[in-house]
């Protein structure tokens, strides 16, 4: 994986470049995943806030977290502005349109729908991400500010361009029809992201200790087992490349 600086250089003058793929595909950062910055909890899961935490290390840099724990919830949200910045942004600005969220977005429009995206969006604006690598260490917030035109819908949204930046670092894509049918199934789209950054990585098994580890969980390893089944079933069902959890307590691609 490419060095944070080379990353930052690649950024040119402040305008983030994100690669571009074929509609229908949710983008995410590999970093993130590694770090699994975005957790499993429940979407209406009571606030958890930490300061200055370490995130399981993703290969090749130290990734430390201040603010909220951000859930699927807000995954969803990151890869949808991703997803449409990689169309192309003036300058540091993308222009969001409702219509754009409905197509990009698991969720739809509404009006109880902009009440949670403003929460959302409340809680990536307020989280800092520290990324180190090596001898350079970039930290902020990936929407360092936002507008929102309250009689269009229309949101304007700065995007931070040096932590867009670790897009090129490589890129985890998902299939937003699968993503969509796992809604409110916030471990199986954990999974879903985890597993597809497994598969990128060329790595086609995983023990059940380190996906507890990186995903923080506090429950017991029955329980672990139990829920990580169930939803591996649920990832299959919707259509996603198929893993199964063998009696050695290691997650492998079937």
């Amino acid at each position: 994986m490419a060095r944070v600086e080379q990353l930052v250089a690649r950024s040119g003058a402040g305008v983030p470049r994100i690669p571009c793929w074929e509609p229908g595909w949710l983008p995410m950062p590999n970093v993130f995943l590694a770090a699994s910055v975005f957790g499993m909890a429940p979407v209406n899961a009571a606030p958890v806030v930490v300061n200055r935490v370490q995130l399981e290390a993703a290969p090749g840099y130290t990734v430390r977290y201040t603010g909220r724990l951000l859930h699927q919830g807000h995954a969803d949200l990151v890869m949808a502005l991703m997803a449409l910045a990689g169309g192309g942004c003036e300058g540091t600005t993308l222009t969001v349109r409702p219509c754009d969220l409905e197509r990009a977005l698991v969720r739809g429009s509404g009006r109880r729908n902009r009440e949670s995206m403003e929460v959302l969006l409340g809680d990536i604006a307020a989280a800092c991400l520290s990324v180190r690598s090596g001898s350079t260490r970039i930290f902020g917030t990936l929407l360092p500010f936002g507008r929102e035109d309250l009689a269009t819908g229309v949101y304007h949204l700065e995007l931070n361009p040096k932590l867009m930046a670790l897009a090129h670092g490589g890129l985890t894509v998902v299939d937003l029809d699968v993503r969509r049918k796992l809604a409110r199934k916030p471990m199986a789209q954990w999974l879903q992201l985890y597993t597809g950054w497994l598969a990128t990585e060329g790595r086609r098994a995983v023990e059940l200790g380190e996906l507890q580890r990186v995903a923080r969980s506090a429950m017991e390893p029955r329980q672990v087992r139990y829920y990580t089944r169930k939803a591996l079933d649920e990832l299959a069902a919707a259509g996603a490349p198929p893993w199964e959890l063998r009696q050695d307590d290691v997650l492998r691609a079937a």
